[in-house]
């Protein structure tokens, strides 16, 4: 059944609120119990509805609203365009504007790993890759199996796929299937990856040969420290390769990804770092596709200035990996939740109309709900 208006707290988000129009749909709205909230936080406000030319601006830190705060808590949603808001209201009920217009900031972790989360302690990889690394939608036990180690890298991937896995699990329970433009139900393209710059390779190769040549203190202390050194920097390659060779074979899940031209930052400028630099462009380029950009370092100076961004999230391995396991535990509660409903009560389907299963792998409403599926496949795309 529709959900109805009564009760939803909104704000916007660069808009001119002193507008004639915006105060009559403000008026309109709160007439038909919705709280428009002007200072919003994550405790008080449902949806936030963005003006489109603002968009590019959620990267500054001189903006007076910090998007971080927000993408943590999946219960905060994005629209954008007051067109959303004049269609809640043309309806009179709460839309989804995954479906119904366009949102910003729906699903999907961007880890930007940068050299010292990547060196910091053994298997870095292996552990961020194991977080990502059940993979997306049907594929989450087989991605599992594959990434089964204990390194950062692993463990961080198999992570982000668990996590890409549980976000299309709530989906799914709560009725909400991505279509393609053909109307085949397709895997959902937020993207659950970690992205690393396009030089780690040769960077990494070069600080394995500085390793190797590098003078080994004539002591049994400083042949194994030696030796070890070199092993980290020679296994978090072969790590990054394992990874880069798995490619989309985990559905969208626990993939590695270069940080492209368009995405890098290219001032000449050494403060904040290009690691923080580079996860804000990527943070702003993405806001359709993307919920969380979180940059991993263990560099103290990249961390101090990545939380005077507004717009990503930073923090050690540690801390990457406790925000993962959260996320996932929050998105499998509310598969638990929407699942324990019976179908139709969760916001969808209209009054209580059977579903069919269709001989191509799509599930359709009779009585003409496929229209609706396919209208959602167009916004996403």
């Amino acid at each position: 059944p529709p959900v109805p208006l009564d009760g939803l707290r909104f704000g916007l988000l660069g808009f001119d609120v002193t507008h004639p129009h915006i105060q009559h749909l403000l008026s309109m709205a709160e007439s038909r119990g919705a709280l428009y909230v002007e200072h919003p936080t994550p405790e008080n406000v449902d949806l936030i509805i963005v003006h489109p030319p603002f968009l590019p601006m959620l990267g500054s830190p001189a903006l007076p609203f910090t998007v971080s705060e927000f993408v943590r808590r999946r219960c905060v949603r994005f629209a954008l365009g007051l067109r959303h808001l004049e269609l809640c209201l043309e309806h009179d009920r709460r839309l989804d504007p995954r479906r119904e217009t366009m949102e910003v900031f729906p699903e999907g972790v961007l880890l930007v790993i940068d050299e010292s989360a990547l060196l910091s302690s053994d298997g870095v990889i292996e552990r961020l890759a194991k977080l990502l690394g059940q993979a997306a939608a049907a594929a989450a036990a087989a991605a599992a199996a594959l990434l089964s180690s204990d390194g950062v890298i692993e463990r961080l991937a198999k992570l982000l796929a668990e996590a890409a896995a549980a976000a299309a699990a709530a989906a799914a329970a709560a009725g909400e299937f991505h279509y393609g433009a053909t109307g085949v139900r397709e895997p959902p393209p937020w993207p659950w990856a970690i992205k690393v710059h396009q030089g780690i390779f040769q960077t990494l190769m070069l600080q394995k040969l500085k390793a190797q040549r590098a003078h080994v203190p004539p002591t049994p202390e400083g042949s194994a420290a030696h030796a070890q050194a070199v092993w980290r920097i020679d296994s978090v390659l072969k790590a990054l390769h394992a990874l880069r060779a798995q490619g989309d074979r985990s559905v969208r899940g626990a993939r590695l990804l270069g940080i492209t031209w368009e995405e890098s930052s290219h001032q000449q400028v050494d403060d904040p770092p290009q690691a923080v630099r580079d996860a804000v462009k990527i943070a702003a380029k993405h806001a359709a596709l993307c919920r969380v950009v979180f940059l991993v370092s263990e560099s103290p100076q990249a961390l101090s200035a990545a939380r005077q961004q507004r717009s990503i999230l930073a923090s050690g391995v540690d801390g990457a990996t406790a925000f993962l396991e959260e996320l996932i535990a929050e998105m499998w509660g509310e598969t638990v939740t929407a699942s324990a409903r019976p179908w139709g009560s969760n916001g969808i389907g209209g009054s209580g109309v059977p579903r069919e299963e269709r001989g191509d792998g799509t599930d359709g409403w009779s009585g003409g709900g496929g229209g609706s599926g396919s209208g959602g496949g167009g916004g996403g795309g």
